[in-house]
């Protein structure tokens, strides 16, 4: 005869209670997340018709007609103007939103293929953007790639000076970024491929040679490219970035711990080294937050580690931590006794855990 299934006991109705936080504290964060959401709307929609406006101009230039590719260019350089400030950019890091990135990018390669195939060289650097030197140099990585497909559709025509003068402007953008030390990202697959775009322009050219249409090496040295200075400018930037964000690295891991020993700590019922411990993290953060030559120079730098760490703390650990004895935050259980992290007791493990809530 088969045994009888058993049924585990039905769930016990738990009383909830407010918590930590204030209502106006919700409807604060609730207001600020939907005002971001609609901000990344917009700039998303922004972004999706520039980028297509952008490709339609560079489409423009690669069947020659220089025209209506400058036009182009411009019609989406100022509809990139006129996106709305709160939605172009992140108030706290100053870089362009992630809804225009791509947008940006696709302009800054433009700008510097159209510059280049105009005036034989590269565009400076804009006085004022030195937020955007990413863009600016993902701007001349794409425009050498742009140029070696140029240079192919010239040595069709046989216009092997064309080509010889695009090779030695990528070659001098190489020379330059040799020397940048370029963290894994986007920035450095962009340079890796700066590499294959230089090849090539040398194999058409070689190409050319065989068939005599090559043209004759130019009497004297080449001018230099104007960027080039921008470029050292920008490196140099970016360096003093690099040493600040491996600072901030190191800093941020003591925030974190701190943040997770409390959370172990208040596990173990020992509210007074818990309430210590959120207190060295706070501060912590706080001094990596408003020191003039980190985060406070260097925007950007709020993301990556050291928001992982400022979402320890103040987050769950401050939240599991309630300043008000008798809530929880995380479960939404009556504490146990008005200690704010109760106590151990022989009886119950389990009721000293859901004390810590």
């Amino acid at each position: 005869m088969a045994g009888l299934l058993r049924v585990p006991a039905a769930p016990e109705a738990i009383e909830r209670v407010a918590t930590p936080l204030a209502a106006a504290a919700w409807e604060a964060i609730a207001s600020g997340l939907e005002d971001a959401s609609a901000q990344h709307r917009v700039a998303a929609e922004h972004g999706r018709s520039i980028t297509r406006q952008t490709r339609l101009a560079t489409l423009h230039f690669q069947l020659g007609e220089m025209a209506e590719a400058r036009r182009g260019y411009e019609a989406a350089r100022a509809a990139l103007a006129a996106v709305p400030r709160a939605a172009a950019f992140d108030a706290r890091t100053r870089q362009r939103s992630w809804g225009l990135m791509p947008a940006g990018d696709a302009l800054a390669t433009l700008e510097a293929t159209l510059g280049f195939v105009e005036t034989g060289a590269f565009p400076v650097r804009a006085p004022g953007d030195d937020d955007l030197d990413a863009e600016y140099v993902a701007g001349l990585l794409g425009a050498a790639h742009e140029l070696s497909r140029y240079a192919t559709r010239r040595a069709t025509a046989g216009d092997g000076a064309s080509v010889g003068v695009c090779r030695d402007g990528v070659a001098a953008l190489q020379a330059a970024f040799l020397a940048f030390d370029f963290r894994n990202g986007p920035l450095r697959r962009k340079y890796d491929g700066l590499k294959y775009a230089l090849r090539r322009l040398e194999d058409v050219l070689y190409e050319l040679s065989l068939g005599g249409g090559a043209a004759p090496p130019p009497d004297g040295a080449a001018a230099a490219q104007p960027c080039l200075a921008s470029l050292e400018a920008v490196r140099a930037r970016m360096e003093a970035s690099d040493a600040a964000r491996e600072l901030v690295i190191k800093r941020s891991r003591d925030v974190q711990k701190g943040a997770k020993q409390a959370i172990f700590a208040c596990h173990r019922g020992d509210a007074a080294k818990a309430a210590a411990l959120l207190d060295a993290a706070a501060a912590a953060a706080t001094e990596i937050l408003q020191d003039p030559a980190l985060v406070a120079k260097w925007p950007a730098l709020r993301g990556g580690a050291l928001g992982a760490a400022l979402e320890e703390s103040p987050g769950p650990a401050s939240l599991f931590f309630s300043p008000t004895g008798g809530l929880s935050s995380l479960s939404g259980t009556r504490r146990r006794g008005s200690s704010r992290c109760g106590s151990r007791t022989a009886r119950s493990r389990r009721a000293t855990r859901s004390a810590c809530r």
